[in-house]
C-alpha cells in the first residue's frame, strides 16, 4: 500500500505529475519573461532537477514489484478516464478502484529488495530536499534584491 501510495501522490493526488514540479518550472519561465529576473533561470534548474527526482521515486516505487505496477497502471487507467469522461464514468472507476486495492494488497517485497529501494529512494529525497531548499532559498534572495 505505501509504495503505490508513493507514486499515487508524487504524480496523481492533489498534484500534476512529478510532484507538480514541471509546472513550477514553467511558472518561473514565466515570471522570467515578464520581470526579467535573470536568477529565476536558476530557480527553474533546480526545481527542474527536483522534478526529475521525483519521477525517479516514482518511478523505483511503481516498479518495485509486479502487483504495485499493476496497481499504479490501474491509478493511470484510472486518472485518464477521469480527464476523459470525468462523473460518467463512476461505474468503470469504481470498478478500477477495486482492482488497485486487489493488486495492492498482493505485494509483497522481500527484506532485502525493500532495503535497497528503501536506500534508493531515501538517497533521491535528500537530494530532492537540498535541489528545493537551495532554489527557494536563491527565490527568497531574489525577491529580497
Amino acid at each position: 500500500l505505501g509504495l503505490r501510495r508513493v507514486t499515487e501522490c508524487i504524480d496523481h493526488e492533489l498534484t500534476a505529475p512529478s510532484a507538480g514540479r514541471p509546472m513550477f518550472v514553467s511558472w518561473l519561465a514565466r515570471a522570467r519573461e515578464v520581470t526579467g529576473i535573470a536568477g529565476l533561470d536558476e530557480v527553474a534548474a533546480g526545481i527542474a532537477e527536483a522534478g526529475v527526482r521525483w519521477r525517479i521515486v516514482s518511478d523505483l516505487a511503481a516498479g518495485a514489484t509486479p502487483s504495485i505496477a499493476a496497481a499504479v497502471a490501474g491509478i493511470d487507467r484510472a486518472t485518464a478516464l477521469l480527464d476523459e469522461r470525468g462523473d460518467d464514468a463512476r461505474d468503470e472507476l469504481v470498478a478500477l478502484r477495486a482492482e488497485v486495492e486487489a493488486c495492492a494488497d498482493d505485494a509483497t517485497l522481500a527484506g532485502a529488495d525493500a532495503g535497497e529501494l528503501f536506500a534508493a529512494m531515501a538517497s533521491e529525497a535528500l537530494a530532492i530536499a537540498e535541489l528545493e531548499a537551495d532554489a527557494i532559498a536563491l527565490l527568497g534572495r531574489l525577491v529580497e534584491e
